[in-house]
């Protein structure tokens, strides 16, 4: 119990931490910490889409220079397994982060988000799973029509956006509740 003054008026207030059973203060501890790994991955996942970005612009770039300079590029040479053009390297990483990495990723988030109690944190990450399903369809389909490659991009900043606001979406826990009463 401790006590505010406030002017002509006083408040007394109780620490509600002293109230709290040991075993209900472990349950406490464990919603705080999956609140806030729900909240790590959401934001794991905005930056790796971030970083799928950075990756794909890498590798045309690299690629253009490449036959800028007076380089070609076959069907072989494209699809070898161990081909050495600029930007090789890019286009590997983009596939890994964004057909292994953020899968996995992503998954963790749902399976979080249903022990994290976030109101509507499990609708987010769910959201989450289906624009990402939707963006691995987009990457395998733009490769035979080309056309609908532009929503691939679209679909990415979609989930960047919903990422971060499944990350937003997490109340700031504090450590102690009080409770107040006016004397």
């Amino acid at each position: 119990l401790y006590v505010h003054r406030l002017g002509h008026h006083e408040l007394a207030c109780i620490s509600m931490t002293a109230l709290i059973p040991p075993q209900h203060e472990e349950i406490r501890t464990r919603e705080r910490i999956m609140k806030s790994t729900y909240r790590i991955l959401a934001y794991v996942i905005a930056g790796l889409v971030v970083v799928q970005a950075a990756l794909i612009v890498y590798s045309f770039s690299a690629l253009d220079k490449y036959i800028s300079d007076g380089a070609t590029i076959t069907p072989a040479i494209w699809n070898a397994t161990n081909a050495s053009f600029p930007g090789t390297i890019g286009f590997a990483l983009h596939w890994f982060d964004g057909v292994m990495f953020i899968p996995v990723v992503t998954l963790i988030l749902v399976v979080v988000s249903f022990f994290a109690k976030i109101p509507g944190g499990v609708k987010w990450a769910l959201s989450i799973l289906g624009l990402l399903i939707l963006q691995i369809v987009l990457g395998f389909v733009a490769h035979a029509v080309p056309g609908i490659s532009w929503l691939h991009g679209v679909n990415a900043f979609v989930m960047f956006v919903v990422a971060v606001l499944a990350g937003r979406r997490v109340p700031q826990t504090q450590s102690d509740t009080t409770v107040t009463v006016a004397t």
